[in-house]
């Protein structure tokens, strides 16, 4: 055997231990060997939840509770199936029975004084996000004049301002948002996964030219 077969058999032994030594890290990440096989097929996994899922899918996850409400779009859970802070109510949003959004709604209490209970909530969601995925591209704050601890809630309330950060990553747009209109409030972390997302909207466009 010559010196080049030689190094092409050793250098495709050491290529195999990297590769076996590997696996399992990515598997602990899960990453499987089959998703290691079929490269570019990956979509994020939110809440335990991967974008693309199906309905049975997301209702399996669940067995024990049961939607408390439900359409071919969407999944509601009012009950707490998610053991995060504050949340309400998780609605996953599907299009073409593909998984592409996820929105929580958060602690809904208008009770006197509580607008320090909502931004304490608010603060630990974007302190969690920003440490995830970086400064939020848009970052929006209350109107000065109601900025203070007497009319902060008002202000809310009517829409008068509203805290709002959003993130864009590469494949998910993330909404994190405290705001209000007619003194009712949304407080609601949101997840859209871009691909299937993008193909709903061009979906919706396209049946909107065909309604014209």
């Amino acid at each position: 055997m010559n010196n080049n077969a030689q190094w092409k058999r050793i250098l495709a032994c050491a290529l195999v231990t990297v590769v076996l030594s590997v696996l399992p890290l990515a598997q602990s990440f899960g990453i499987t060997k089959e998703a290691v096989q079929k490269k570019g097929q990956f979509s994020p996994s939110i809440l335990g939840m991967r974008f693309g899922a199906s309905r049975d899918e997301v209702k399996a996850r669940y067995q024990d509770s049961q939607p408390d409400y439900e359409t071919e779009e969407r999944l509601v859970y009012n009950s707490p199936v998610i053991e995060l802070r504050d949340v309400n109510e998780v609605v996953y949003m599907f299009f073409e029975n593909k998984l592409y959004a996820i929105s929580l709604l958060l602690n809904k209490e208008t009770t006197q004084g509580s607008a320090k209970n909502l931004l304490d909530t608010y603060d630990y969601y974007k302190n969690a996000l920003t440490g995830k995925y970086g400064a939020p591209k848009s970052d929006d704050g209350m109107s000065k004049v109601y900025d203070n601890d007497r009319f902060r809630l008002v202000g809310i309330e009517i829409g008068a301002g509203k805290y709002e950060s959003k993130w864009d990553t590469e494949d998910m747009f993330v909404e994190l948002a405290l705001k209000g209109d007619n003194y009712k409030l949304d407080f609601h972390l949101d997840y859209y996964y871009k691909p299937i997302a993008e193909n709903k909207q061009r979906a919706a466009q396209k049946e909107l030219l065909q309604n014209l």
